[in-house]
């Protein structure tokens, strides 16, 4: 026969589990974005003679995977919302689209990451936490 309070005991422990987990996966992403060129997490982005204005190099949340084919994919280069920039996919959440000159790649956010459509200036992939991926639930298998 249970009692009572162990069963509040096994629940409390359970829910510090996911507490103490939520902790230090936030703890390791403000590590990841306060550190000054650790790694492939600062990528410099080397604007077109015909942007306007020019940019200053974008800082990513994590790095940034590309998918199994990083080549421009002829059939998608008219779905471009605009000639340069970063979109979300309409269904998976963590794959997004990277857009220059009208030629559309297609780019994959790494395990456990989710893309960040805030502003399409940014190549920024985000904790699943922090995103509201409703509208696109899927995720790479």
């Amino acid at each position: 026969m249970m009692h009572r309070s162990s069963f509040k005991e096994d629940n409390s422990s359970r829910i510090t589990g996911l507490s103490t987990a939520q902790t230090q996966l936030r703890r390791q992403y403000e590590l990841n974005r306060r550190t000054p060129g650790s790694g492939p997490a600062v990528r410099n982005r080397e604007p077109a003679a015909s942007d306007a204005p020019v940019r200053s190099p974008v800082r990513q949340q994590g790095p940034v995977q590309a998918s199994a084919s990083d080549e421009i994919d002829p059939e998608l280069s008219e779905n471009c919302p605009e000639p340069n920039g970063y979109f979300a996919d309409a269904e998976q959440c963590d794959k997004y689209y990277q857009c220059r000159d009208g030629q559309i790649t297609e780019k994959l956010c790494p395990d456990g990451m989710v893309f960040n459509d805030y502003d399409s200036d940014q190549e920024k992939c985000d904790l699943p936490f922090n995103i509201d991926c409703s509208k696109r639930p899927k995720l790479r298998e």
